[in-house]
């Protein structure tokens, strides 16, 4: 008995431990070891609470439209009506019927049709209808453009943490060599003070840029799990002295008109203006003359009266029904009114935003120009700044070069190895949000930096600085 009773245990086990494994597979992306900004991209897109909000907004746009298109269409009810009539006749002058009281039974079966024939309040509800769609449409555009860049931005800010890590270590190991070597002087009666404490403070101040930069990449791998919904297990760094993508049309007035025509915010906010003149074409036809064509069908059971028998028929009648308000529709005012002014509002909404993207497209053109200057001055400076600091070794071991002056000499190379990377990390990030305020499709900018990515380098993980 206890050996079945340890066979089921251990088949109910192997079951659970199957379910536990099937649900890690479906609820959570797979993702490989290290992941690719391609890999987290379609992650992203998939798995992002921002962007299936923007479908379904998109889908009840879809039913919005079928909506205001069955406005045109006739409408139809079937009415039942039962009624219990008591009646009391008081006086008669006809000297069949006698006063007296009675109660009967009434019912009534009503089939009621109306066609509109001209109602501008249809109009303008599938004038907003369809601007809905069109702009639920530039919603999910925008949606999937911006977790794209958010994605790109975040990988990217978080391979430069990682370097900035990786560059405070080093510097923290390079100047502890030299306190070695300063607290070394000192002893021996060569050296003073002062420097030892100035080489202390760079040490200390690189440990704490470790630091600093270690809070950044957990805070980038924190953000990473929020757009995809994972973790991801490890990053591919960018490729050493990689050759940076230049744009070859760097004109202005080019990616403003792109801009212009293109951006899915902007876009969306133009057919808000749509929506908006639609809501003008309802709220007036309020107060403008509309026609609609009624048709019924009643079967009438009476069940009688004072005055005669209860009766069974059946009446059929068409009615051509013309409205036209003279004063105060429906007791609202005349909403057109302040409705055209909501509707300029948002013409105006569409020009300020209309300059804030053409502002937005010339200074990140500056900035594509300036990082990728300023990535190669720094690339020539960095070299530069080697032969110095090889040459200060060299003095100092000679004892031609005082503490300060080596320690000078490693911060500056380290200070042009930082502005270097960031000045490539800046450019491809302004790269992609030039791209995004364009509305050019993502995958075709993200497959070009993820080319850049070194798939044999050790992977970017979040670990603890060494120092």
């Amino acid at each position: 008995m206890i050996r079945d009773l340890k066979g089921r245990m251990t088949g109910l086990s192997r079951r659970a431990a199957t379910c536990v494994i099937a649900t890690m597979i479906f609820a959570a992306p797979a993702y490989a070891k290290p992941s690719d900004l391609i890999e987290l991209h379609r992650f992203s897109a998939m798995n992002n609470p921002v962007i299936e909000e923007a479908n379904s907004d998109r889908t009840a746009a879809e039913y919005g439209k079928l909506n205001a298109l069955l406005g045109f269409l006739p409408s139809a009810a079937l009415v039942f009506d039962r009624e219990r009539v008591r009646q009391e006749v008081v006086r008669t002058d006809n000297s069949v019927f006698e006063t007296g009281k009675g109660t009967f039974n009434n019912s009534t079966r009503s089939l009621v049709a109306s066609i509109p024939l001209f109602d501008m309040r249809v109009i303008g509800r599938l004038k907003q209808a369809n601007a809905t769609k069109a702009r639920s449409e530039s919603l999910v555009a925008a949606a999937r453009s911006d977790v794209a860049q958010a994605v790109v931005q975040t990988y990217l800010t978080a391979l430069a943490a990682y370097d900035g890590l990786r560059l405070a270590e080093e510097e923290f190991t390079a100047l502890s060599t030299h306190l070695d070597a300063a607290e070394r002087r000192l002893r021996q009666g060569v050296g003073n003070q002062v420097d030892l404490d100035a080489i202390r403070f760079e040490a200390e101040d690189s440990r704490a840029r470790a630091v600093q930069a270690f809070g950044l990449l957990q805070s980038r791998f924190a953000q990473l799990e929020q757009l995809t919904g994972s973790v991801p297990e490890g990053l591919l760094p960018l490729r050493e002295n990689l050759k940076l993508p230049v744009i070859a049309d760097l004109n202005a007035d080019t990616w403003i008109e792109a801009a212009m025509t293109g951006n899915p915010e902007l876009q969306a906010l133009d057919r808000g203006a749509d929506i908006a003149r639609g809501i003008v074409y309802e709220e007036s036809g309020e107060a403008l003359p509309r026609a609609e064509l009624l048709f019924s069908h009643d079967r009438r059971d009476t069940g009688g009266s004072l005055f005669g028998g209860g009766s069974l028929t059946n009446e059929t009648s068409a009615i051509v029904r013309v409205t036209v308000p003279l004063f105060n529709p429906r007791g609202r005012g005349y909403g057109g009114l302040n409705t055209y002014q909501d509707y300029k509002s948002a013409q105006w909404r569409v020009n300020a935003r209309q300059r804030e993207i053409k502002e937005a497209v010339v200074s990140t053109l500056a900035e594509l120009r300036s990082n990728l200057s300023r990535s190669e001055i720094f690339d020539r400076a960095i070299r530069n700044q080697q032969t110095v600091r090889n040459s200060v070794v060299t003095k100092f071991t000679s004892g031609l070069a005082t503490i300060t002056e080596l320690t000078d000499a490693e911060t500056d190379l380290f200070d042009a190895r930082r502005a270097a990377l960031g000045a490539r990390y800046d450019y491809l990030i302004n790269r992609m949000r030039l791209k995004a305020l364009t509305g050019a499709e993502s995958e075709s900018e993200i497959t070009e930096i993820n080319n850049l990515l070194d798939r044999q380098a050790q992977p970017v993980v979040p670990r603890a600085p060494r120092v």
